[in-house]
């Protein structure tokens, strides 16, 4: 039986614990991306078809 007990109590435990770790941990962040020449981009868009 204290087998049992035990168990029972790290379960007890665990979820704090979890829970604790997934809202301290650092939140994603990634660069944003170097924007582009206005001649590029006006050439990218003058590639761009309309279909019917």
């Amino acid at each position: 039986m204290p087998n049992f007990y035990a168990r029972r109590r790290l379960s007890v435990l665990a979820g704090p614990v979890a829970t604790t770790a997934l809202f301290n941990s650092p939140t994603a962040s990634a660069a944003l991306p170097t924007p582009i020449a206005g001649s590029t981009a006006r050439s990218y868009l003058s590639r761009l078809t309309q279909s019917p």
